[in-house]
Formats: C-alpha cells, sequence, structure tokens
C-alpha cells in the first residue's frame, strides 16, 4: 500500500518537461510547477518572439514571469525523494524490478543508476555512491530500467555519442568500429542543437492551430449557415403545399357544391310530380273504398244517387311517363381523376427539378484537408473551393 502511495506523489512531484523529480522548483503564475533549470530553458527559446507560456496548459505571458524557488514544494520533493529512497531500501527486488549490483542476497530494488559506474544502486549504496563520487561528478538517472537501454550492446560502453547520419545512439567504440566517417557528436551536443529547434517548431505547431481554428470557425460558421437555408426553404416549400393544399380544397368545394346544385334543380323538378301522384293515388283509394260502401248499401234510392258521380274515373286516363334526369358525374369523375394524375406527375418533376438544381454533393478532398478545408460542387480527384454559404444544402463525404 506504501508503495502505490508513493508511486501517486511521485507522477504528481514531477517536471512536466523532464519528467523528473522536481529539482529547485519553481510555480508559475498558471499554478504548474517545474524544475527552475526547464523553465527558464524553454522560456530562453521562447525570447525572441517576446511571449511566455506554460508548455502543460499554454497560457501566454505577455511579460517574463519572475521565478522564485517554491520553498514549501521543495521541502515536500526532498521528503518524497527519501521516502522512496528508504522505502526502496527496505524492498527485495522483484522479478521484474532491477536489482542493485553492488547488494548481495538478499538483493534490494534499484532506486537509480550511474551511467558512468554502469551499475545500478538499492537507497543504502547508493548513498555511499554520492559519497565516494562528491560534487555530481558520475551522471545518475532516476529510473533504472533504462539503464539497459543506454548501454551499447556490442561494447558494453555508454551510448554518450549520437551519430548523426545513421540518427541513432553509439558508444565511442561504435565510432571507430560501425560509425567511421560519419558526423558524430556527443549527446549534449545534439541535444543543444536540438533544444534550440525547439522554439521554432513550437511556433509553427502554434501558428498551425491558429490556422486550423480559423477553418475550424469557417467550416461551423458553413454549417451554421447551411442550416438556417434548410430550414428557410423548408419553411418556405411547406407554405407552398400549404397553400397549393388550401386551392386544392377550395377547388373540391366549389366541385362538390356545383354537384349539389345540379342536384337540387332536379330534385325540385320531380317532387312537383311526386306530389300530384301521391294526391292522386289517395283520391284513387278513397273512391274506390266509397264504391265499395255504396255497392253494400240496401237503399235503391240512394245507390242510385251516388253512383253517378263515383262510377266515372277522376283525371285523365293515361299519367304522362315521368323520369329522374340523373346528371353524368361520370365526366366529373374522369376529369377529377385526371386532374390528380396530373398533379402527381407535375409534383414528381418539379421536386426531381428542385432536387437536381438546389442540392450539391459536399465533399472534403482529404488529401489536403490539412492544408485548406474547401467545399466542392462536384466530387473528383481535384477540388474548387466554395464557401458552404454558397451551397444551398448538400451531403458531407470524404474524397481520397
Amino acid at each position: 500500500m506504501a508503495e502505490a502511495s508513493v508511486s501517486v506523489d511521485r507522477d504528481q512531484f514531477s517536471c512536466p518537461v523532464c519528467l523528473d523529480l522536481l529539482k529547485d522548483p519553481v510555480t508559475i503564475n498558471c499554478g504548474h510547477s517545474y524544475c527552475m533549470g526547464c523553465i527558464k530553458g524553454c522560456w530562453d527559446q521562447e525570447a525572441q518572439r517576446g511571449v511566455y507560456s506554460c508548455p502543460k496548459c499554454r497560457q501566454t505571458f505577455r511579460s517574463r514571469p519572475v521565478l522564485g524557488r517554491n520553498n514549501i514544494l521543495a521541502e515536500m520533493v526532498e521528503k518524497l525523494r527519501e521516502t522512496v529512497a528508504s522505502l526502496d531500501q527496505n524492498s527485495p527486488a522483484g522479478p521484474t524490478d532491477v536489482a542493485c549490483d553492488v547488494c548481495t542476497a538478499p538483493k534490494f530494488k534499484a532506486v537509480k543508476s550511474c551511467l558512468v559506474c554502469l551499475a545500478s544502486y538499492c537507497g543504502t549504496h547508493l548513498r555511499l555512491h554520492s559519497e565516494l563520487n562528491p560534487g555530481n561528478r558520475h551522471k545518475v538517472i532516476d529510473n533504472p530500467d533504462q539503464m539497459k537501454k543506454r548501454i551499447c550492446p556490442y561494447h558494453n560502453k555508454p551510448l554518450n555519442e549520437f551519430c548523426c547520419t545513421d540518427q541513432k545512439f553509439i558508444c565511442r567504440m561504435c565510432v571507430l568500429d560501425y560509425h567511421r566517417g560519419h558526423d558524430v557528436l556527443p549527446v549534449e551536443a545534439e541535444r543543444a542543437q536540438k533544444q534550440g529547434q525547439i522554439g521554432t517548431i513550437q511556433t509553427q505547431y502554434r501558428q498551425r492551430v491558429l490556422e486550423r481554428e480559423k477553418k475550424l470557425r469557417q467550416l461551423k460558421q458553413g454549417i451554421q449557415s447551411l442550416k438556417v437555408s434548410a430550414q428557410a426553404t423548408v419553411n418556405e416549400y411547406e407554405k407552398m403545399f400549404t397553400e397549393l393544399v388550401s386551392s386544392l380544397k377550395k377547388k373540391s368545394s366549389e366541385l362538390t357544391e356545383l354537384i349539389r346544385s345540379r342536384e337540387r334543380a332536379e330534385l325540385e323538378r320531380t317532387e312537383g310530380i311526386l306530389k300530384r301522384l301521391e294526391k292522386e293515388i289517395a283520391e284513387l283509394k278513397r273512391r274506390d273504398t266509397e264504391l265499395w260502401q255504396l255497392s253494400q248499401c240496401d237503399d235503391d234510392w240512394l245507390f242510385l244517387q251516388n253512383f253517378p258521380s263515383l262510377s266515372t274515373l277522376p283525371g285523365s286516363e293515361h299519367f304522362p311517363n315521368i323520369t329522374v334526369n340523373l346528371p353524368s358525374f361520370g365526366d366529373t369523375r374522369k376529369s377529377v381523376s385526371e386532374l390528380k394524375k396530373q398533379v402527381e406527375a407535375l409534383c414528381r418533376k418539379e421536386c426531381d427539378k428542385v432536387s437536381l438544381q438546389d442540392f450539391h454533393q459536399l465533399t472534403v478532398d482529404t488529401n489536403s484537408a490539412y492544408e485548406y478545408l474547401g467545399l466542392t460542387e462536384e466530387p473528383g480527384p481535384t477540388s474548387t473551393p466554395l464557401s458552404v454559404s454558397a451551397l444551398a444544402f448538400g451531403f458531407l463525404t470524404a474524397q481520397t
């Protein structure tokens, strides 16, 4: 449990530049802490631009902040170093740990390695090494796991040289055996050269970020314009179709009223005849009943008196033929059906025409996306940049 806690604390007290425990820690204005030497080196490279920034959060400062040693943080880091050394001194080396080269059985876990002695030491033997080599004459690294990577596999010597020709670390013996005539520099000299390039590279990075952010803003503005244009078009089309439906409903109502008016005219003509027939039928039934009653009468005088009026049928013998004139709704139905087909065909035709005219395919040429992000009217091997606002709406595809 103690080792896990120390691991977390070690990460919290590590310099973001060198990734080692803080040395002469300073805390800058944004709140992040660095080694005094590391942050000075970074700002020395930025001095030519006149703008200083935090390597971690990128917050910028117009004037170079004054650095002061954080004594409280320095004491905490020193206590952490002592705690790590104390814990590791009493921690036997595990199967995956680097063991102290000086310890006899049992071997303890190494906490640091010396690139001059080519040996790793536990806390106890590290203090003995420091006493035997005062003044930091030997280069000691905090991560013993890196020891093997810094030793030449051919000559068992420190990889203190850098071959600029082959871009690889070598030892002094490799210079004579495998890299004769190559451009070789000490690691420190090559680091100094590379360190001097960091400011220029960072400037390029930040310039590229500004360019990409500008492109991103333009693209977001174009997308917003696209959405606004699309919504306005949808609203306009919905209004047009609403008006079209309203017009069709109005025509439908007018046609319905025309059919109903013809129906009413025919009904009015036939209703008079209908009432006349009903009246005549009722009169005939009444006289038929009276005639039957007269036939049952015993009074001869009364029979002869009423017989003449009942023996003659009222009205004419032949009633004119009456027919109901049915309007020819078949032609109307045919006309409406044909109108329906024409409207549907016209809608399809015009909608297809609108799709071809107003809808464009948005393409992104991935071969040039990092340099210039544009929109093309037609996909192809090359693209003509267009602003998003120049298009009505479309689909986003990748062009490779």
